[in-house]
């Protein structure tokens, strides 16, 4: 289809005029050399993304209708008290189904993708996302319904005091050979991802979760045969798939012996996974390319070739679908709304009421500056957490200068906070920006979870919109003429409609006096100063999917402890993150996580807006599959795409 093509060419040179460069970091990773990541001179790329022939229109083998969904995880999940005795859990078919030809180009954009670098510890989220859902694969997936099965780990033990925890790893599994033979997956290799992603100086997301898990004070891990490892802790931890577990934690198993072979600088640049899909080419802000694994160990893709186009415009991914480019990609609602509109022949939607989240974090409010995290060692070395110069400034209206939430400051720049909060009008937000499919949230990272919201009263927590009542709250706090705050849009890419959200409230807050200055800044910038060195004051807009629980994005967001941190410490919050953390019962982790969110709420930490549903449209070529339960906001299951 030649008209395909030219349409390739023409939007994506459009769309290279506009894309604004990406390379995200907490600290200074390894310069790449070149932009663009090539396979060794072995392997045999099919054509590039500009001249890849229209894909197959039907099938070579029928279509699978659902993920098959492997046996459940055993009973000693990390939600459940330890049992009295070891449990394993059952071992998935390692037979490949039937072989299929795979044919056709899948394109697909999900917005910004960045640098693509290869090394764990040198990952930023993006990358380590797209890694753990094409070309890499995990210990641990989740099913349809978002339990976690095995994937890479076969089965595990956990001793009945839950502080011995054995993972067996799946036999037979090889690696990717582009770039060398690495054998099979071992036990080295799951050690030395572990050991990498929390090694010193990384900026992965799972860094110190990773580091929590398995390599806190009294922790150990040991190999105990070439397909098995040993984790002793000093006392149980729910979290012991969570952070192993795709597509939401996505530290995915790397190669031991390729690391070793060619050292980080070379392997930064060398894409070496497990995965049912291969890495052909990679260019930075331009495209991904992944075809399919021949006879791969789970399944083998339908599709020969899958693109990832790094198209930061929405308006240009827009018309990309349109003109039938891309098959499927990642829109905001009112995106949405105009596919609708365009009424497509062919053009179906994937669909998850409820599935995205949309607020503002509200930073400058570190007030447990004099946690551990934040102080030298012992030799003079710089803090574990940094603390930038902004991180707390009481000089700000909604900082308190006082810590303690009993005081005169604190209730001064809580009025305040509620000014904001009240002033907002968040069922005009779900009107105009989610089409009226959606609802009002007040809490962050509890969607998905609204059977435990009710069990816990956090349903019965809402906020009036009452814009006369916040300019009186502003007079009684000392600020009649309103004050200035600054706002960044940072274009979340799993979270599409966040800066239209924030770009909605910014008018809200100056009709109560509040002036409002916006600034767009590339996520992949904003991230390093403003989340990690904890640099910025003011607020940015955010959204996210389904959380695991409530408490695995908590204690994420709003740890003194955590690599990132969205605006908020506090010594009585840190308290109640820690004591949900450390409860292994389910049932007693849920009113302690309900604890954090009443806090939360109270104190007004952040500015929960709506949810609304995840909608993907896809294109006439590709027909439905299932994705895993929880975290589709870039889908999952690719390799169970099939031909319509």
């Amino acid at each position: 289809m030649p008209l395909r093509n030219l349409s390739v060419i023409g939007i994506l040179l459009v769309a290279l005029v506009l894309i604004v460069a990406c390379g995200e970091g907490d600290t200074p990773a390894p310069t790449p050399q070149a932009t663009t990541v090539a396979p060794a001179a072995t392997a045999t790329p099919p054509p590039a993304a500009t001249s890849t022939p229209a894909p197959t229109a039907a099938p070579v083998a029928p279509a699978p209708t659902a993920v098959p969904t492997p046996t459940p995880v055993p009973a000693v999940a990390p939600t459940a008290t330890p049992t009295a005795a070891p449990t394993t859990a059952p071992t998935p078919a390692t037979t490949p189904p039937p072989a299929m030809q795979p044919t056709g180009t899948l394109d697909v954009s999900v917005g910004a993708l960045g640098a693509p670098i290869f090394v764990l510890k040198n990952q930023f989220f993006s990358a380590s996302r797209f890694d753990g859902l094409t070309t890499h694969e995990t210990p641990f997936a989740r099913d349809t319904e978002g339990a976690v099965v095995p994937l890479l780990v076969k089965g595990w033990t956990v001793d009945p005091q839950g502080l011995v925890y054995t993972f067996s790893l799946q036999e037979n599994v090889p690696w990717h050979t582009s770039h060398g033979d690495w054998g099979e997956v071992d036990a080295d290799d799951f050690i030395f991802t572990l050991e990498n992603t929390v090694a010193e100086g990384s900026i992965h997301t799972n860094a110190r979760d990773i580091g929590r898990t398995f390599y806190c004070d009294g922790c150990e891990v040991v190999k105990t045969g070439d397909m098995t490892v040993q984790l002793t802790r000093p006392a149980p931890t729910p979290r012991i798939t969570w952070d192993l577990t795709a597509p939401s934690g996505s530290t995915a198993l790397h190669s031991k012996k390729h690391y070793d072979a060619v050292g980080e600088e070379e392997a930064n640049f060398q894409s070496v996974g497990t995965g049912p899909w291969e890495l052909v080419e990679a260019t930075s802000d331009v495209s991904r390319t992944v075809r399919a694994v021949p006879s791969h160990w789970r399944k083998t893709p339908e599709w020969e070739t899958m693109v990832w186009h790094d198209i930061t415009e929405e308006s240009t991914r827009l018309a990309n679908f349109i003109t039938e480019v891309l098959d499927a990609a990642l829109y905001n609602p009112e995106s949405i709304q105009a596919i609708k509109d365009e009424n497509l022949n062919g053009v179906e939607f994937m669909t998850f009421p409820g599935e995205n989240s949309f607020y503002l974090n509200l930073f400058g409010q570190q007030y447990n500056t004099d946690h551990p995290a934040h102080q030298p060692g012992p030799d003079g070395a710089d803090p574990r957490v940094p603390l930038g110069e902004n991180a707390y400034d009481c000089t700000h209206p909604w900082v308190s200068c006082d810590r303690d939430v009993n005081s005169a400051e604190w209730a001064n720049a809580r009025k305040v906070r509620e000014a904001m909060t009240i002033a907002i009008d968040r069922q005009k937000l779900v009107n105009n920006l989610a089409f009226g499919e959606g609802a009002p949230i007040y809490i962050n990272h509890w969607i998905g979870h609204e059977p435990r919201m009710a069990e816990n009263g956090l349903d019965e927590l809402t906020w009036e919109f009452n814009p006369e009542r916040a300019k009186e709250l502003l007079t009684e706090a000392g600020f009649p003429d309103g004050f200035e705050i600054n706002m960044t849009l940072p274009g979340i890419p799993w979270a599409p409609g966040g800066d239209e959200a924030g770009q909605a409230v910014a008018p809200m807050w100056e009709s109560v006096g509040i002036k409002v200055t916006q600034q767009v800044t590339p996520y992949s910038a904003f991230r390093p100063g403003a989340l990690v060195a904890r640099e910025f004051a003011g607020v940015s807009t955010h959204g996210n999917s389904v959380p695991i629980e409530p408490i695995s994005s908590d204690s994420l967001f709003y740890s003194s402890t955590s690599v990132i941190n969205f605006g908020i410490e506090h010594p009585e919050l840190q308290a109640l993150l820690e004591d949900a953390l450390n409860t292994v019962n389910a049932e007693e982790r849920w009113p302690k996580q309900a604890a954090v969110a009443k806090w939360a709420y109270d104190n007004i930490a952040y500015f929960s807006l709506y949810q609304s549903n995840l909608v993907w449209p896809i294109g006439p070529a590709l027909g439905r599959w299932e994705p895993q339960g929880l975290q589709r906001s870039w889908l999952s299951n690719w390799e169970y795409a099939p031909h319509r």
